[in-house]
């Protein structure tokens, strides 16, 4: 019998994941009241990016993803993140912008590599966004772009791009340094 099926070992375990999600569920009604950044993900193409973006909005105190385009994504890939996070769904850009300009006040920022674009580090982050992420070859569509103020991160070396997800969590992070840890 392997030392990771005992009922000790279970038991010990186990009983602190369960402590764990009560925790994280306490902070996340509280981080509900409060949440300044949400997330739009406009046509994703690698599904389990979805939930890894997922749980780096939580991560970083957001709790709202507006999702452009597949509603099918991989669950686990949000490592139950996904319990805390309001997902709004939309069939293409057009109605997000829609929705945007008759329930948000937040700004529109979009993630993208554009001649036209400010680095994330000068960038002047407002507390209130949107940030948006578009499609992994395609990026954010013109539907979307037009109504935002469009960033980037820096190239530094050879590769010209970032996987999404982890360019995403990157420019929270920026966010988050003006707002979360300030």
């Amino acid at each position: 019998m392997s030392v990771y099926n005992t009922p000790e070992w279970r038991k010990k375990h186990i009983g602190r994941v369960g402590t764990r999600i009560q925790f994280l569920s306490s902070r996340a009604k509280k981080l509900k009241e409060h949440s300044k950044l949400e997330l739009c993900c406009i046509n994703v193409g690698y599904d389990a990016n979805v939930g890894m973006l997922c749980r780096s909005l939580s991560y970083f105190g957001g709790n709202n993803i507006h999702i452009i385009g597949n509603k099918n994504w991989p669950r686990h890939s949000a490592c139950k993140t996904e319990e805390f996070v309001n997902f709004n769904y939309y069939k293409a850009p057009n109605d997000f912008i829609k929705w945007w300009h008759n329930n948000s006040n937040k700004k529109l920022v979009a993630l993208e590599i554009s001649e036209n674009a400010t680095s994330i580090i000068d960038y002047q982050w407002d507390e209130n966004i949107i940030l948006c992420v578009g499609a992994e070859t395609t990026g954010v569509p013109v539907d979307i772009a037009i109504y935002s103020d469009v960033v980037e991160i820096p190239v530094m070396g050879v590769a010209n791009c970032l996987n999404l997800s982890i360019a995403t969590g990157i420019a929270m992070h920026e966010w988050a340094k003006c707002f979360l840890y300030a």
